[in-house]
């Protein structure tokens, strides 16, 4: 059976055990330091995560889905510490998750993803690129992401480090789907089919579109977990059952928000009433289940609740509303595993382009 990427190497599926399936580490909107109020004391953010992270392994939890993609504050070198140090295994991504939120403006990506001239110019057309430059293109953002899947997420400094992503996360904003956002959706399908992994995709206002986009590229339903679908501003059950009958994957994944002024924010009792219909209909085998924690934000407040909210609070809720002990396994254990374990890629070039790939490492390879 495959292996696993987390921070520190490749782990076998059943080493996973209780997984937490989108959390944050440390959280912030590209930009935040610049903001003449901001503060980041690195110390004060270690202790405070590793403290939420040995909180969540007291209670029985092994590996935390780390999901804030490639511009939201991630820092590789840092979290790989915490889990050597927590005892929790921590699995990335790579990806955006919105052009509002993440994806750098008109795609000028300058610094780590691009440099229009000079020793790290583009040498190579990219197969399948019409573009010269690559830039904005589908093809350019499934490099992007492939590189971190295959060689290493990037770290501070645009060092690349050793970590390996293992999902992609994509998204998008609420009211439409933009031509950034396109792009880097279907990149990120493409870059699921050339190594395997999940896609992991959030914006549930959107969620019909960007499940066609996936799909599009040849993403199969079962590697597709469609996230957020506990925002109070778009709760479906119907929808979700909908997508559950066709193999893809459902994320109640904000647990623990449940007081305003956060605009997803409902009580955690409506939550447990929705995996409950899910798990009465006969669809626990396809929800994943976490709180959406925030351990330090950067230039926001980190959320009241803490990773152990999941296994502290909400289990024994859903327990007592009748979730037998079974369909919790199922949703905390089996299906993460389920999900993460790499597939064989169905991109037949997959091995072609991984040796197309290394001639576009960033300028330094650390730890």
């Amino acid at each position: 059976m495959s292996e696993i990427a987390t921070l520190t190497g490749m782990i076998a599926p059943e080493a996973l055990g209780i997984v937490a399936f989108h959390e944050a580490l440390l959280f912030g909107r590209p930009g935040w330091q610049h903001a003449p109020d901001a503060v980041f004391d690195r110390a004060e953010a270690f202790e405070r995560i590793l403290g939420e992270l040995a909180a969540f392994r007291k209670l029985g939890g092994r590996t935390i889905v780390e999901t804030s993609g490639i511009a939201m504050g991630r820092n590789v070198p840092m979290y790989r510490r915490l889990s050597e140090l927590s005892g929790v295994n921590i699995v990335s991504t790579t990806g955006f998750v919105s052009q509002e939120r993440s994806i750098p403006a008109h795609f000028c990506l300058i610094g780590y993803f691009y440099r229009g001239h000079g020793p790290f110019q583009w040498k190579r057309a990219i197969p399948g690129s019409p573009a010269p430059s690559h830039v904005g293109t589908k093809e350019y953002m499934m490099f992007l992401f492939y590189n971190e899947l295959t060689e290493g997420m990037a770290g501070p400094a645009m060092i690349r480090t050793t970590s390996k992503a293992a999902l992609v996360r994509c998204g998008s904003g609420d009211a439409e789907i933009t031509i950034a956002e396109q792009q880097a959706i279907r990149g990120a399908a493409m870059a699921a089919r050339k190594t395997g992994v999940p896609v992991f995709s959030d914006g549930v206002s959107q969620v019909e579109r960007q499940f066609e986009l996936l799909t599009a590229e040849g993403l199969p339903p079962g590697r597709i977990v469609i996230g957020h679908c506990d925002d109070g501003r778009a709760v479906d059950v119907s929808r979700d059952m909908k997508y559950a009958a066709i193999g893809a994957w459902i994320g109640y994944d904000h647990i623990g928000w449940e007081t305003r002024p956060a605009p997803h924010a409902m009580p955690d009792g409506q939550r447990a009433e929705l995996v409950k219909k899910m798990v009465d209909a006969g669809h626990a085998d396809r929800v994943v289940l976490s709180c959406s924690a925030i351990g330090y934000g950067l230039g926001m407040p980190a959320t009241r609740h803490g990773y152990s909210h999941l296994l502290e609070s909400f289990v024994p809720r859903l327990a007592k509303a009748g979730v037998g002990e079974r369909a919790l396994h199922t949703m905390l254990v089996e299906n993460p595993r389920r999900i993460l374990t790499p597939v064989e890629p169905t991109d037949k070039d997959a091995d072609r382009l991984h040796e197309f790939a290394q001639g576009f490492r960033l300028p330094m390879k650390g730890s």
